[in-house]
């Protein structure tokens, strides 16, 4: 035997269920038939959206949170540095001069979807390296070079380098001034 079942909704109930799916908020029958709100959970990730991370002083880095459709249609977004909050907002945009090296980035989605849990959603974190600048600087002797710095004609003469903050592999230009 088969049969089909017609519903009829009344202009409230066309209005609730529009909500309910605008919202992510889906009501459900709890044992007594009573409709209760469904659990929504809300999540968020953060990605980078411009420059490089490790980073300069004297460069900026953008991040951009990413959320799930379940967090409402109003949700509050903190950022945070080091688990302090440091700035509202969709994107953040973090200078080299005002941070150190790793530092930790984070940020909370508070939801303004009353059944959402875990209540705010919080994203994963992002170490910030920041490249120390060091000025290279360079220390030129020679063993050969009388106390004078007279340099006899036809003889032979060594100069060393001594390199601070080169790199791995400085390279060198040797110039003589005349």
């Amino acid at each position: 035997m088969s049969y089909s079942q017609q519903l009829l909704f009344t202009q409230g109930q066309k209005t609730r269920m529009r909500d309910a799916l605008e919202s992510g908020t889906f009501p459900v029958a709890n044992s007594f038939g009573a409709l209760a709100p469904a659990t929504v959970t809300p999540t968020c990730s953060i990605t980078q959206t411009r420059g490089i991370n490790p980073f300069c002083s004297d460069s900026t880095v953008q991040f951009k949170v990413t959320y799930s459709n379940n967090v409402g249609v109003n949700p509050s977004i903190e950022w945070f540095l080091n688990n302090v909050l440091y700035q509202y907002g969709e994107t953040i945009t973090i200078y080299g001069y005002s941070i150190n090296n790793d530092d930790i980035l984070s940020c909370k989605v508070k939801s303004s979807n009353t059944c959402a849990v875990p209540n705010p959603a919080i994203s994963n974190q992002i170490t910030l390296k920041k490249i120390i600048s060091a000025t290279p600087t360079i220390q030129i002797s020679s063993q050969n070079i009388f106390s004078s710095y007279y340099i006899c004609k036809d003889s032979a003469v060594t100069f060393n380098a001594i390199v601070t903050h080169g790199g791995t592999s400085p390279k060198y230009q040797w110039k003589k001034i005349m």
